[in-house]
């Protein structure tokens, strides 16, 4: 929309559709996360009320294949949809990549990877909207296992429409749920194309956490490539937007939201 930002539409999004509201992450009427993890989990070992249930936590990076490199941090998600390929769990994995915005529109879009070289065109953080639709289509239409990864509230709105969806209750093996701030607009990233003197027409590729082996992945750097092949880049906190907790360019939802995993 005018604020760079993705709304529901069609019969989905009209309010008086009880599968939308049975559906959407953010509406009172859906299951909440807690009765989501009963479904899906049982009864675990611990609960806590700000993490719901788990059995054991832990805090790592990925040691192996360079996917601690590539990554904005750790790289532990492509890591696990990697394994989940490699041993055969899984026939694809959904998740966030780069597209191309002259022909889409768009610098980002989710994906169904099928391959180790695919899964890696995936690696970092995308603070970017992107939609589902397609990849979920592409689901029902292609029998399969799959994961899906993705922030909490598209998590669980994966697991709330496999609630309805027996096709997709089938299909989906696995979610890889990631930490989430909030969800930024597309006019983050013009913000950042204006304040880098880069017209955001010429911008071909983004990239909000560009990696620097010799500083701590905190230091974010945003990064970004333009049709000519140059390139212009910023450390975050020369930005006027770039200090996250100051909620610039976040969707209104994410008021409503607590800094979950799915």
């Amino acid at each position: 929309d005018a604020y760079g930002q993705l709304k529901p539409r069609g019969d989905w999004a009209r309010r008086s559709a009880p599968d939308f509201t049975r559906i959407c992450p953010f509406s009172p009427e859906a299951a909440d996360e807690d009765a989501i993890a009963r479904n899906r989990l049982g009864i675990s070992r611990h609960h806590d009320r700000r993490l719901g249930q788990f059995e054991t936590a832990y805090v790592g990076h990925a040691a192996q294949g360079g996917f601690r490199e590539i990554g904005s941090s750790g790289g532990m998600v492509t890591w696990v949809a990697d394994e989940l390929l490699a041993r055969g769990l899984v026939d694809g994995v959904a998740h966030v990549v780069p597209a191309d915005p002259q022909a889409d529109g768009r610098f980002f879009a989710y994906r169904i990877s099928r391959s180790a070289e695919e899964l890696r065109e995936g690696a970092r953080s995308r603070y970017y909207p992107v939609e589902m639709s397609g990849v979920l289509e592409q689901i029902r239409s292609e029998p399969g296992r799959y994961a899906v990864a993705g922030v909490p509230c598209f998590i669980k709105a994966v697991q709330l429409l496999r609630l309805q969806d027996p096709i997709l209750q089938e299909r989906i093996a696995y979610t890889l749920g990631l930490f989430c701030g909030h969800m930024k607009s597309a006019r983050f990233a013009e913000s950042f194309a204006w304040q880098l003197q880069a017209p955001i027409g010429d911008v071909r590729a983004v990239e909000y956490r560009r990696k620097d082996p010799g500083r701590p992945a905190n230091w974010y750097t945003a990064h970004l490539t333009l049709a000519d092949g140059s390139a212009r880049w910023q450390d975050w906190w020369h930005l006027a937007d770039g200090d996250w907790g100051a909620g610039f360019f976040q969707n209104s939802a994410c008021d409503y939201c607590d800094d979950v995993v799915s």
